[in-house]
Order: C-alpha cells, then structure tokens, then sequence
C-alpha cells in the first residue's frame, strides 16, 4: 500500500478494526453478536516521505488504537 501511495502520490487512510476478536473468536464456527469499532485515521500524505515510513507512521496510528 505504501508503495502504491508513494508511485501514484495518493494519500493513505489507515483504519483500525477493533473487536473482531470477540465476535469471532479463534475457533469458532459461526459469529456471536458483539460490537465492532471501525476509525478512520488521519491521512498520511506521500509527498516527502519513503515507502518505510508510509508504512511505519500507518502502522504507529493504528497500533495506537490497540488494547495493551
């Protein structure tokens, strides 16, 4: 993704999923009801920056969002 950003000089949105671990949890069949967080983060824009560090700050946002 990072990558594509840098070459097309698209922004990235990084998007943090949380709760999926409840409502599927490892080994089950079928979901349970639960709850599903979904934010969209701020933009990183490519402009200046190498594909390590579109990754890097994408991933720092999200990891933010993380239970401990």
């Amino acid at each position: 993704f990072a990558a594509l950003a840098c070459k097309k000089g698209i922004p990235v949105l990084p998007v943090f999923i949380g709760g999926g671990h409840e409502i599927l949890p490892k080994g089950a069949k079928w979901p349970k009801k639960g709850n599903a967080r979904i934010v969209f983060l701020d933009p990183i824009y490519p402009e200046g920056r190498k594909t390590a560090e579109i990754a890097a700050l994408s991933e720092a946002q999200v990891r933010s969002l993380c239970r401990p």
